[in-house]
């Protein structure tokens, strides 16, 4: 009983179309949800108002703790920290110096 890999696997490409027809469809699902949305906003301002910050904070946290997100957030904050700390320890010879100072090798 043999399988072929290479007929099981198949990989799909969920939108192939260019950045600013997606970013297009996008907006205007945006527009359509605020439009659906704005009538309860209108009666319950409060209540829309809560409930349009427990998503924020829903949505925030899958994020936050989706795999590798908070180890990429790490990293990228300890290469600015390096970098601020790099910048400040080095001396400032170059920047300083005159053109006509300058060594040319």
């Amino acid at each position: 009983m043999r399988t072929n890999l290479a007929k099981d696997f198949v990989p799909t490409i969920i939108d192939s179309r260019p950045l600013l027809p997606r970013l297009a469809s996008e907006l205007n699902a945006l527009e359509h949800e605020l439009k659906l949305a704005w009538p309860e906003f209108k009666r319950h301002p409060l209540h829309a108002g809560v409930r349009i910050a427990q998503t924020a904070v829903r949505r925030g946290r899958q994020i936050l703790l989706a795999p590798h997100v908070l180890a990429a957030l790490t990293t990228v904050a300890l290469v600015v920290v390096i970098v601020l700390l790099a910048e400040r320890t080095l001396p400032r010879t170059i920047a300083s110096a005159e053109p006509s100072e300058l060594v040319h090798a």
